[in-house]
């Protein structure tokens, strides 16, 4: 499974409690993130140093502790975090479908996240619950790079 950690600093943090964005499919996933980081920048309060500038692509191996999540406003409950392999094919399946044809265009900048008949997931996300290795580590870049011509 491939996943992105969208970053501040040269270098990701990936240990435990990280979060990262799933990437079921480029096609839809690079929007995924661009959406991510459009989340996280207008949450910067006006830092102008403090926008996210890389993004480091990891592989999430079969038997790491994570947990998959359909939203960004989910809680940790007991049982939330299980090795990557051991999580409901169903579910993954469900956020992956979800991707491929979305029911409706989500509109950032004019809809409410909490509007009935709006989006289930509008931000699915991986959180890790133990560190991830070095080597899984594929590449680090600058996001800049999604918004080519």
């Amino acid at each position: 499974m491939l996943a992105v950690k969208l970053h501040r600093k040269e270098r990701p943090w990936l240990g435990t409690g990280s979060h990262l964005v799933p990437i079921f499919n480029w096609d839809i996933g690079y929007v995924h993130v661009k959406k991510w980081i459009k989340l996280l920048n207008n949450s910067n309060r006006g830092r102008p140093n403090h926008y996210i500038r890389p993004l480091t692509q990891v592989r999430i191996p079969d038997n790491l502790v994570v947990g998959l999540f359909n939203d960004w406003l989910h809680g940790y409950g007991p049982g939330a975090f299980e090795r990557w392999k051991n999580i409901d094919q169903e579910k993954k399946q469900e956020i992956a479908e979800y991707w491929d044809n979305p029911p409706g265009t989500f509109d950032f900048d004019h809809s409410r996240l909490f509007e009935k008949g709006g989006p289930d997931y509008p931000f699915p996300e991986i959180v890790l619950g133990e560190p991830l290795p070095e080597d899984r580590i594929l590449w680090t870049k600058d996001l800049f790079l999604l918004y080519k011509d």
